[in-house]
């Protein structure tokens, strides 16, 4: 019998079974004549560059790539070479908004412009503390937290206090702001308000009625353009957190059960960034937590007709390290959360940044009708034997009956470089009597690919 592969099952201590989403291998839509899918371990990093201090995030602008790595805006240019272009200070993510002739970036609450001569900050005591900014109309518009803030049309280093703006519809604290549509949201934590220019001397935007999202969102960094549409994390009043996708005046709650517990064990929600990132066919939204990123696959998840997510990590329970990639000189250039180094996000590889990274996945629990079963074989079914050259791999297999303990493993070789004929088969011989569940898991330098996980089962004697 063929088993799932795209998301398993487990128990908890709350006597609840919930979904146990694959490790470090992204789920592909492709009908394969084995199975309608796959799990191949997820793009790894080349390294390529190092900078003046760990990666804060990057743009795309006038044919070149910034980034802002430590306090330092650098520009990295197509030979490789890092040009320093000053000193922005503070830590954390950053954001950037590109204007016809000039570069806007905010880091820790303060603005800064780069016109590609010279790093400026803006120092207009009206500005306030600067949380989030965006290019929207002629205006480089930006928000303290409680008002909507523009500069002036002919200076952007001027503004004007007669020109504040708030989200009337709903007091709560403004947490960032979008542009989307050539029309600027502003995202507060329990809604989020459209806003059109209608010029005027005072605040040249209005309120677009009936166009408020009931839905709020977490942080500045929570949310991103996605799927022809934008994602954010967020809640309405007096709910817990999830994962949505903004609609004409309404929100998609894409994230599930499983996601949504992930999301409840983030102590400060207002850390979480979301990024996106659209290959080969697929459109990713990664969901950036403290400990984890957790990945929603779009396209995967039409053609399947499921929510079809994935976890990454780093190593072996660490946060995963490939951040803020963006396209330029027709390669993807990521930062390390944890190096001074760039790299090339490559499916070439699956380390990150020569770190190897562990796979799991578990398949749904195999059950009898309470009649048990005996397990008489086990088998991976996929592409083996693509591993490096001197890489040897193995991968593990463990079982539960409880949903919780599992046992102890049993390791088989993954297949060396070339090696194409190898299978991966165990021969447990053991027995359940209720149900049973399967863990497998190895690590990424092997360069796994799996397409179904096939079982010989035959039921107890009665």
């Amino acid at each position: 019998m063929q088993l799932p592969l795209f998301s398993g099952i487990v128990g908890d201590e709350a006597a609840e079974f919930r979904r146990s989403y694959p490790l470090n291998l992204e789920p592909l839509a492709v009908d394969n004549k084995i199975s309608s899918g796959q799990l191949r371990a997820t793009a790894g990093a080349i390294p390529l560059v190092t900078g003046p201090g760990t990666d804060r995030g990057g743009v795309y602008w006038n044919d070149m790539l910034y980034r802002v790595m430590g306090t330092r805006l650098v520009k990295l240019r197509r030979s490789g070479a890092i040009d320093d272009l000053g000193d922005v200070g503070g830590s954390g993510p950053v954001t950037y908004a590109i204007g016809p002739d000039r570069l806007a970036i905010r880091s820790d609450d303060k603005l800064y412009y780069w016109d590609d001569a010279a790093l400026t900050q803006m120092t207009d005591e009206d500005l306030g503390p600067c949380h989030d900014v965006i290019w929207i109309d002629g205006y480089f518009m930006s928000t303290d937290g409680t008002h909507v803030v523009v500069t002036e049309l002919n200076n952007p280093l001027e503004i004007q206090p007669l020109k504040y703006g708030a989200a009337e519809e709903d007091p709560d604290p403004i947490t960032g702001l979008l542009k989307f549509r050539n029309e600027s949201y502003v995202l507060g934590r329990y809604s989020i308000q459209v806003f059109r220019n209608i010029g005027g001397s005072g605040f040249p935007f209005q309120t677009l009625r009936g166009a408020t999202i009931p839905v709020g969102c977490v942080g500045n960094m929570a949310k991103c353009l996605y799927a022809d549409s934008f994602a954010f994390v967020g809640s309405a009043r007096n709910e817990a957190i999830g994962i949505f996708i903004a609609g004409a005046g309404s929100a998609s709650h894409i994230s599930t059960r499983a996601i949504d517990d992930e999301l409840a064990k983030v102590e400060d929600p207002s850390s979480i960034v979301l990024e996106a990132r659209s290959s080969r066919n697929e459109d990713r939204l990664f969901v950036h937590l403290p400990g984890k990123t957790l990945v929603f696959c779009a396209i995967a998840s039409k053609v399947l007709e499921q929510a079809i997510w994935y976890e990454a990590q780093s190593g072996v329970g660490k946060p995963y390290r490939l951040r803020s990639a963006v396209e330029a000189y027709g390669k993807t250039v990521v930062g390390d959360t944890e190096t001074a180094q760039l790299g090339q996000l490559t499916d070439t590889v699956c380390t990150h940044f020569g770190e190897s990274a562990q796979w799991r996945f578990d398949v749904g629990l195999l059950y009898n009708e309470s009649r048990g079963g005996i397990i008489h074989a086990i088998e991976l079914v996929g592409l083996h034997g693509r591993a490096p050259t001197g890489v040897n791999g193995s991968a593990w297999l463990s079982m539960t009956r409880d949903g919780e303990t599992f046992t102890s493993e049993r390791a088989i070789p993954m297949g060396a470089s070339g090696q194409h004929r190898q299978r991966l088969q165990w021969r447990p011989r053991t027995s359940f009597r209720n149900f049973i569940g399967l863990r497998f898991r190895g690590f990424s330098e092997a360069m796994p690919g799996f397409a179904a996980c096939e079982a010989k089962i035959s039921p107890l004697a009665t």
